[in-house]
């Protein structure tokens, strides 16, 4: 009561921070408050609607990635075939290998 007090009696601002707490200040509702208020409600409501939504249907969802995963699979199987092949050398280059370095 003391607090509401001394509101009325001066027109003092509030001390310390005066949007939080116990004896907070109370914000003044203007017209355009009430105009972002209701634009904010509005997208949000808009995002739900969206969001309710699925981007896939259940089936695209199960098989989606798997072509895309057995073409990758396929790729990186071939590139390791390839690597091996290329730093396999057969005993006669071996061989010679020896005899360089002797």
């Amino acid at each position: 009561m003391v607090f509401l007090g001394r509101i009325l009696r001066s027109a003092r601002a509030t001390p310390g921070r005066q949007w939080i707490g116990k004896h907070r200040k109370a914000k003044k509702v203007s017209g355009h408050s009430i105009g972002n208020a209701q634009k904010w409600k509005t997208l949000q409501a808009r995002n739900e609607l969206v969001l309710a939504r699925p981007f896939l249907s259940q089936c695209e969802e199960n098989g989606s990635a798997v072509e895309k995963k057995a073409k990758l699979r396929e790729e990186q199987r071939t590139s390791r075939l390839l690597a091996r092949a290329t730093t396999k050398s057969t005993s006669s280059e071996m061989i010679e290998r020896l005899k360089r370095t002797l």
